[in-house]
């Protein structure tokens, strides 16, 4: 299983991090937060043998919360 949370982390390398969990067919969660303080936003993928099973962004959830 892989837990990995992302900080200050750019666009494409977290492109790059989803690319080698999908490869490597690994399985876990994906957390990733953004912003400061009041305008703080989160969110996580959960991946099972390198497939996106869910992903949540804010409020969005699904495809939608992947762009």
């Amino acid at each position: 299983m892989v837990i990995l949370e992302t900080q200050g982390t750019s666009t494409h390398q977290i492109m790059n991090i989803i690319q080698i969990i999908q490869l490597e067919k690994k399985s876990g969660q994906l957390t990733m937060e953004r912003g400061e303080k009041a305008t703080t936003e989160q969110g996580e993928i959960t991946f099972v043998n390198g497939q996106i099973t869910q992903a949540q962004c804010g409020q969005k959830s699904g495809q939608q919360a992947l762009y």
